[in-house]
């Protein structure tokens, strides 16, 4: 399929696809998944393409960065919880349900039992241990 457009349909159709992008990285990200494809589609070379989204990715972070600082949402509390919350979710492999989940819930956790089922139980009790603190002072914070 060989499409061919003049310059500005291409620019009123890459404004549009933007705008609309931007709009969806406002809210939830992935707005890079309709830039790309578009100017693809329109012709561009690959590597100008997603050269292209990465700056616009650049600006879009920066934006978002700036106004965060703006608005004084960087507080060290806010830092701190956004770390463990990064802990439980990346390193310990839970889910963001199992996060909410454990921060909703009013009842202390019974972690000992876990790890006592395990091989290598005073690691695992250790981490487990660990994990629970985090989750206690999140919810502390909470």
């Amino acid at each position: 399929m060989n499409l061919t457009y003049d310059d500005s349909t291409v620019y009123i159709i890459l404004f549009l696809v933007a705008f609309i992008a931007s709009a969806i990285d406002a809210i939830a990200g992935g707005g890079g998944l309709l830039v790309v494809p578009t100017m693809l589609v329109l012709g561009l070379n690959p590597l100008t393409a997603l050269g292209t989204n990465k700056l616009q990715s650049c600006f879009g972070t920066a934006t978002s960065s700036i106004n965060y600082y703006k608005n004084n949402l960087l507080k060290e509390k806010n830092i701190k919880l956004l770390k463990k919350v990064y802990f439980l979710l990346k390193e310990q492999g839970m889910t963001i349900k199992g996060v909410k989940r454990i921060l909703d819930n009013k009842e202390p956790l019974k972690l000992d039992e876990i790890s006592n089922q395990s091989i290598k139980a005073e690691v695992l009790k250790n981490k487990l241990v660990k994990i629970s603190n985090i989750i206690r002072e999140l919810k502390e914070t909470k």
